[in-house]
């Protein structure tokens, strides 16, 4: 039988607007998914899809919930 174990913190909900640093810029996306949990809400990678990404840059982006702030 495998047990299950709650989990210890929150991730950031999906539909959550973030805005993260990139390189000299600011980008500005929703959160779609947990991509892969970690131990905590900074160390886990969230899936983001970008609302204002260039041409040939993807619109679903990897970052870590630490590069992340919520924005309004």
């Amino acid at each position: 039988m495998t047990a299950t174990r709650e989990a210890t913190f929150k991730t950031i909900p999906a539909g959550t607007k973030v805005t993260w640093h990139y390189r000299s810029a600011i980008g500005h996306g929703t959160v779609k998914s947990v991509h892969k949990k970690q131990t905590n809400a900074d160390n886990t990678m969230y899936s983001i899809e970008q609302h204002d990404h260039h041409p040939r840059e993807p619109a679903i982006v990897v970052h870590s919930g630490k590069a992340l702030t919520r924005s309004k």
